[in-house]
């Protein structure tokens, strides 16, 4: 039997290195944190053909290496999709048997999809990073391609996984008369509401400054800006599903359901139902949206009060490769 024929077309060896446990409770930082080990969610640190050209029939190894640097630790399914690689009748896929998976499942049975159960995060009491995840596709380059032609092959491989974004900050709130007076008097100083929050794909900013005045009604008008410094894409759709999604097509984030607002513990209304990020050529994709909270009585003509916002959503990133393949004519 051939050494190319042993290894068989899909071949897989999947190895989960861990380095940590559970999260650190202190996690809250300005969007990235000091601690060196926090990032903004997953990141893929390379996803490479272990040669740029092989032949046909040979065995290459496709390496995908990422690891967890967010303040969250994933504990649901994370999705590794491979796409790719087919060019008519001569696939790189053919046979689903002799294959190996540590670490890893395979979904439905297809070596193109993978799951992972879970990636701590980083432990910065511990200065511990966060948990890695190589996998290793070994695959046979397509059989019978014309002696001498050479072929490239694009290969592109879909990181999808769940996570959420926990914002908080202090904000200092006057009643209607307190703010008139300032203003008329020249005391009113207004400055930026700081904002502390956990290191992910997604920052958290407030546009709005302080104080804030409280309107004669009891309302609150608060402006938050959100932005996409994961270099993927966010969606609320269920990463089972993301083998078929279009590339940068799901950029709608339907803030109804994903997204908790509160004041002092009570329910803050969000402006909007829908938002889409707005992507430019210079900068990272950004949204913003209004909040309205409402204040029963301050009693006092100030307070500070408590602001906490909290974002599910799935997010994934794609990458590709490309390798070159050499026909060995027919065997």
């Amino acid at each position: 039997m051939s050494f190319s024929h042993s290894f068989k077309v899909y071949l897989i060896i999947a190895s989960i290195l861990l380095f940590s446990g559970c999260v650190d409770p202190s996690t809250l930082g300005s969007g990235i944190s000091g601690f060196s080990g926090y990032d903004t969610g997953i990141k893929v640190y390379s996803f490479d053909f272990s040669r740029d050209k092989t032949y046909s029939g040979q065995p290459s190894l496709l390496t995908l290496d990422m690891q967890n640097l967010g303040a969250i630790g994933i504990e649901d399914d994370i999705y590794i999709y491979l796409y790719g690689l087919s060019s008519g009748k001569n696939e790189w896929f053919d046979d689903l048997s002799d294959i190996s998976l540590s670490g890893a499942s395979m979904a439905a049975g297809d070596p193109r999809v993978l799951i992972i159960d879970s990636l701590m995060a980083p432990i910065k009491s511990l200065d511990a990073n966060g948990e890695s995840a190589q996998i290793i596709w070994v695959l046979d380059a397509p059989n019978d391609l014309p002696e001498g032609q050479v072929f490239k092959y694009s290969a592109g491989v879909r990181v999808c996984y769940p996570y959420s974004t926990t914002s908080i900050a202090k904000i200092e709130v006057l009643d209607e008369e307190e703010y008139l007076s300032r203003d008329r008097d020249g005391m009113l100083k207004k400055h930026t509401i700081m904002i502390d929050t956990t290191a992910g794909p997604l920052d958290v900013v407030m546009t709005t400054d302080q104080p804030v005045m409280l309107s004669d009604t009891g309302n609150l008008t608060l402006r938050v800006k959100i932005v996409d410094r994961g270099g993927g894409t966010i969606t609320t759709l269920d990463c089972s599903n993301a083998f078929d999604w279009e590339d940068n097509a799901l950029d709608l984030f339907a803030l109804h359901d994903k997204v908790s607002v509160t004041l002092d513990n009570k329910e803050c209304d969000l402006g909007l139902r829908d938002l889409y990020f707005r992507v430019s050529d210079s900068g990272s994709p950004t949204a913003d949206f209004p909040v309205v909270c409402n204040v029963p009585s301050l009693n006092v003509p100030m307070r500070i009060l408590d602001l906490k916002m909290r974002f599910e959503y799935n997010y994934f990133i794609d990458k590709s490769t490309v390798i070159s393949v050499e026909g060995l004519g027919e065997e």
